[in-house]
């Protein structure tokens, strides 16, 4: 299995692993994925609180997934690359 990163946010072990992501896309939120999948043991009990932690979790996903694309070890989706060069 392909694993993008361990994410450590306030206590909270987690393997964004490729199974993780997809369930994302198909859920088309981390909220969403808690709220079906069950929410971790050490996540707020507010809803407050919770948009905050998810808030943190989307932003660490997305340096990761930066990461990845500055490495060039994530290739850009086609015709990504060609509509980046056009904005710059």
């Amino acid at each position: 299995m392909l694993v993008l990163s361990t994410i450590s946010i306030e206590k909270l072990q987690w393997t964004l692993d490729i199974h993780v992501y997809v369930l994302f896309l198909f859920y088309c939120s981390i909220t969403a994925y808690f709220n079906k999948q069950g929410w971790p043991a050490v996540a707020p009990a507010t809803d407050e609180e919770r948009k905050e932690f998810v808030a943190s979790l989307h932003k660490r996903k997305t340096g990761l997934f930066m990461e990845l694309i500055e490495k060039k070890l994530l290739p850009l989706r086609p015709g990504v690359a060609r509509y980046i060069c056009m904005i710059l």
